[in-house]
């Protein structure tokens, strides 16, 4: 990529960066569709544990008693997805990320990226990757990172705070204007 109208920046990824990456990763791609799903099944089988006694003892179910057990049903299940949750978030994920960071051997490892019109191209000492636009499937970012991703399960993580704002500006209307897109 020799065009004069590229842009590059270079940066080293620290277990941090790559624990934020990861919770970004989470928050989008699991956490509130999936925390939904658990949630609102487990409140129907939290609504039906709490309504077959009812069922049987009476035959019949009363609607203050079907309103009492659905919302002893949702409170049970908030209850038990938030437990999960603060499970996964504090404790699961940075052992299974610290164990990934120190598999991947990517400490101290000083990654460039050079991008321009019509690709994006990243290297490091275990090689180098050349990505047209079109092969990104979406980027999201928040406070502290921005992450690329090459399949719904694979993804390249940038730490803000080691890119200018200049370029990180360039990146995004990259992004931007070769359609990938930004929103899950």
């Amino acid at each position: 990529m020799t065009s004069a109208t590229n842009d590059s920046f270079a940066f080293t990824l620290s277990f941090e960066d790559y624990l934020a990456s990861n919770r970004l990763f989470l928050r989008r791609n699991w956490l509130w569709r999936g925390a939904l799903r658990v949630g609102g099944a487990i409140a129907l089988f939290y609504a039906l544990l709490f309504a077959i006694p009812d069922i049987v003892d009476a035959g019949i179910i009363d609607p203050i008693v079907l309103i009492r057990n659905i919302a002893l049903g949702l409170l049970s299940a908030a209850a038990l997805v938030g437990l999960i949750l603060l499970i996964l978030i504090f404790w699961r994920l940075p052992r299974s990320a610290r164990k990934a960071y120190r598999e991947l051997k990517i400490d101290g490892v000083r990654t460039t990226v050079d991008f321009g019109p019509d690709r994006l191209e990243i290297s490091n000492r275990f090689g180098t990757s050349t990505h047209e636009w079109s092969d990104l499937v979406r980027w999201w970012e928040d406070e502290h990172m921005l992450l690329l991703l090459r399949t719904s399960q694979m993804y390249y993580a940038f730490p803000k705070y080691q890119i200018a704002t200049g370029t990180l500006e360039a990146l995004r209307q990259s992004l931007t204007a070769n359609g990938v897109k930004s929103r899950w």
